[in-house]
């Protein structure tokens, strides 16, 4: 007849850093993003664990591993933690140490550490970062062997996912003078998108336009969590918005240039640029990730054209049209350039 004394038990949590949308749960982190792992051992009462081990595995090369710290009332400063960089390993100091719990009631050893979410290239939204943590120990001193676990955590790497695109109101072969109305749309869409931190949005008025001051507007969905900072003041020569754009939103920005002197048949090449992160700034700014795009619209003025006509001197039968001239005859030859106003 058999006696079973209660087993130890092993649970693993986590604890994101960030509460963004996008990036709001405790098992959705981003790059650079700081995750706190808590593994707890329970020893039930008046039990003895024997050659006690704890190992808690992760990602190498996804996060990095730092503040490793043991607590809880099973902590009597008789355990050793160590990492090897892929896993780290808690047992008994020395190794053949066994734990007691003399008490009427469970203790707890408690291991906590902090992963760091990696800028690699291994890391990208949709992905997620596994690990586990498993207990082993003998039931008798040096015999008996017993697991528990794996007790594990499953993290969704999350991203923003800005884009950019530009338009104008210009039909083919503007002149100077005409006032053309540019749109710059904003998104952040996608299953794994998060907030765009720190979004900036430059948008330079290049040679042959020159910016209406005053005429940049924002709207469209989220338009409330961008700022102008340039493009309404006098002298400004080119259009910058800041803020960050949230998931699912799509704000727009309008404004106005005329065009102010180009060669015939030009091509202007408009350009908007934007850049955002994954973490505010402040946080963790070495180790975020940055994110470019970019976009252009075109503005083309009206080419030039050439014309060639002639004339010939002679009109007699089987010799009177423009196509014809005889031996000796005179044909006045005319070129003509057309250039484009402006």
């Amino acid at each position: 007849s058999d006696v079973t004394t209660p087993a130890a038990a092993i649970d693993k949590s986590r604890t994101t850093s960030v509460d963004q949308p996008g990036n709001n749960t405790p098992s959705q982190a981003t790059i650079g993003e700081e995750i706190l792992y808590t593994v707890d051992v329970t020893i039930p009462a008046g039990t003895t664990l024997f050659q006690p081990t704890i190992t808690d595995d992760f990602p190498q090369g996804d996060i990095s591993v730092s503040g490793i710290a043991l607590g809880g009332d099973a902590a009597d400063g008789n355990w050793t933690a160590s990492s090897d960089g892929s896993e780290i390993t808690v047992t008994r100091d020395p190794a053949s140490s066994s734990y007691a719990n003399s008490t009427a009631a469970a203790q707890t050893l408690t291991l906590t550490y902090t992963g760091t979410v990696l800028n690699v290239g291994g890391n990208a939204g949709g992905d997620t970062i596994d690990n586990s943590a498993d207990l082993a120990w003998n039931a008798a001193d040096g015999a008996d062997p017993q697991t528990a676990g794996p007790a594990t955590t499953s993290t969704l790497i999350v991203e923003p996912a800005l884009q950019v695109a530009k338009s104008n109101n210009a039909a083919a072969g503007r002149f100077v003078g005409d006032t053309i109305t540019f749109t710059v749309d904003l998104s952040n869409t996608g299953p794994s998108a998060s907030r765009a931190n720190t979004v900036v949005v430059t948008d330079p008025s290049p040679a042959g336009m020159q910016l209406v001051v005053g005429s940049v507007a924002l709207g469209g969905s989220g338009a409330g969590d961008l700022s102008i900072i340039s493009g309404n003041g006098t002298g400004d020569t080119e259009v910058r918005v800041e803020g960050f754009v949230d998931p699912n939103q799509t704000p727009v920005i309008t404004y106005e240039a005329t065009l102010d002197g180009a060669g015939a048949g030009a091509t202007i090449q408009n350009t908007v640029s934007e850049v955002t992160f994954s973490l505010a700034d402040g946080v963790n700014d070495a180790g975020r990730r940055q994110y470019n795009d970019s976009a252009n619209s075109d503005v083309t003025t009206p080419a030039a054209a050439i014309d060639k006509s002639r004339t010939t001197s002679v009109d007699q039968p089987g010799n009177n049209t423009p196509s014809q001239a005889t031996i000796g005859e005179e044909i006045l030859y005319t070129v003509d350039v057309t250039i484009p106003a402006g």
